[in-house]
């Protein structure tokens, strides 16, 4: 099994985080106390448990200004939403009228190479030559 990581920094407007757990069993306004020793927090939205509905103790963390989330996610207590991105791109595309994309177009790029290097070393790797 060969897996591709491709980490992407965060934009300066990111501002949501998954935080798994939510501190102190995921309530979201204690959570959100909790939470706003990094900054503001503009939102909680604790995932259900698909049986019971009650908090499955983790979420996303809407904060609002890029400098808590990214003080949440140095802190270790969240990492940057993916999410938010997806929705932003989507956004931005259809208020454009382009087609819709999550991440930087060089992400091809990234994952091929510049002239496909890295998808041969891959196949070899995975024994497709």
């Amino acid at each position: 099994v060969v897996v591709l990581v491709v980490v992407l920094e965060p934009a300066a407007t990111d501002r949501e985080v998954w935080a798994d757990p939510l501190p102190v069993g995921g309530d979201g306004e204690l959570a959100e106390v909790q939470l706003a020793a990094f900054g503001a927090v503009e939102d909680v939205l604790s995932v259900p448990q698909s049986h019971s509905h009650a908090s499955a103790g983790r979420g996303y963390v809407r904060f609002r200004e890029h400098t808590g989330a990214a003080a949440c996610v140095r802190a270790g207590t969240g990492a940057w939403s993916e999410s938010e991105r997806a929705l932003a791109s989507w956004a931005h595309a259809r208020h454009r009228g382009t087609a819709m994309r999550s991440y930087p177009v060089d992400v091809l790029s990234q994952l091929l190479g510049s002239d496909g290097e890295e998808l041969s070393a891959l196949r070899q790797r995975c024994g497709l030559q």
